[in-house]
């Protein structure tokens, strides 16, 4: 970003694109013009039930194998996001397990896994420190059909940034972009226009 020297950023972000992106804008709001949020999340989620049970999973001595030997993510749990599976065909799926087709190159999901578990108050200082972004125009666009990240995201969210605005896409889930790719599309140029 700084070597490109952008400014007036429209920042898109997407699940752990979400935590990510808005810490690199948290540092560098003065080139932030509008912030787009697709099914992500920014605060700890300790505290919900659905969480814990979760993270049952994620403390399982065996998850590290999973993830390693049979590349869980893309194979198992991607298929389980999408809100309407007959969108991702084989061939798109292929385009998401290949870049992992090695046990070596899966340890960037494993660490996704690991970050669900051990980073919670790094992802809350985010969202007590979201003020210098909050009164930004943000637009929310979030796939309904999300069995990991779903609507109640999208209502703290929309709290927390009081210049929102929200599209709901009533059967997409976790990856609207794939699943949705026009509407995403004109849903983000109408509302940059």
């Amino acid at each position: 970003m700084e070597h490109l020297r952008l400014k007036n950023i429209t920042l898109v972000m997407h699940d752990f694109g979400g935590p990510i992106g808005m810490a690199w804008a948290l540092e560098n709001p003065a080139l932030i013009r509008r912030l787009v949020v697709m099914n992500s999340w920014l605060w700890s989620s300790v505290d919900d039930p659905e969480y814990q049970r979760f993270s049952k999973v994620l403390r399982n001595p065996l998850l590290p194998l999973l993830y390693r030997r049979l590349n869980f993510s893309a194979r198992f749990l991607l298929p389980q996001s999408f809100g309407d599976r007959s969108k991702l065909s084989r061939k798109v799926h292929r385009h998401f397990t290949a870049p992992f087709a090695k046990a070596a190159e899966r340890e960037g999901t494993l660490a996704f896994a690991r970050a669900l578990l051990n980073d919670q108050e790094w992802f809350q200082q985010l969202w007590e420190r979201r003020g210098n972004l909050a009164q930004l125009p943000t637009l929310l666009i979030w796939g309904m059909n999300d069995r990991f990240v779903g609507a109640s995201y999208l209502k703290i969210f929309a709290a927390g940034f009081p210049n929102s605005k929200s599209i709901q896409l009533a059967q997409a889930g976790h990856f609207p972009q794939e699943e949705e790719p026009e509407r995403v599309t004109a849903a983000i140029q109408e509302w940059v226009n």
